[in-house]
């Protein structure tokens, strides 16, 4: 199989989807197509030189699904890194141009994505960064939400910025005690890089 050169791991590191005349073959590397031809002959072929950690075939067309949250992932040069969510949640494979294009277009494709949603009265809220709620209200005034709390209440160029409190359903690997010892490997002490005063 491609990719013949990635150290062998204890985990997959290629996904495999079937299609009618073959199957595509995607890693976080790069994406292959492969066809079958009816006397046996079989092709491989590289689409694009970028990938993602998950796919999915849909309606014959190849979809990567990028991460909506940071978490912590061992990487093959670096060990254990925290990584952030991705900018595009959902991209897609255009076979003619043989790139990978962002998924933003069909409003049944905004209206079902996890990281928005509408309240009954209208009112619209977003994910908008990492600690960050963006919310527009049924009359267009829109406002964010900073659920760090490192900013404080004031106006901003789109409008009105709140501090909000934040209950978290899913533990946090970082703070969670069976990580410590793993965190604290990866945390870097910040102070070590402050000038001392003379």
């Amino acid at each position: 199989m491609p990719l013949t050169i990635e150290p062998t791991i204890d985990r997959w590191a290629r996904r495999i989807h079937a299609v009618d005349d073959g199957c595509w073959i995607t890693s976080e590397h790069d994406i292959h197509r492969c066809i079958l031809a009816p006397d046996g002959e079989l092709s491989v072929d590289r689409y694009t030189t970028e990938g993602g950690g998950t796919s999915a075939v849909h309606e014959g067309r190849l979809y990567l699904l990028g991460s909506t949250r940071s978490h912590m992932m061992d990487d093959r040069r670096h060990g254990l890194v925290r990584t952030y969510p991705d900018a595009q949640r959902l991209r897609m494979l255009d076979e003619v141009d043989r790139r990978i294009v962002p998924v933003d277009g069909p409003a049944d494709v905004a209206a079902t994505r996890a990281d928005r949603a509408t309240g009954a009265d209208g009112t619209q809220w977003c994910v908008d960064g990492t600690h960050t709620l963006r919310r527009i209200g049924p009359d267009g005034v829109t406002s964010t939400i900073d659920l760090s709390g490192s900013t404080s209440t004031g106006p901003t160029a789109t409008g009105l910025t709140e501090v909000g409190t934040v209950r978290w359903t899913t533990p946090d690997a970082f703070t969670d005690p069976a990580n410590a010892d793993v965190v604290a490997r990866i945390t870097v002490d910040v102070s070590r890089f402050r000038r001392k005063a003379e």
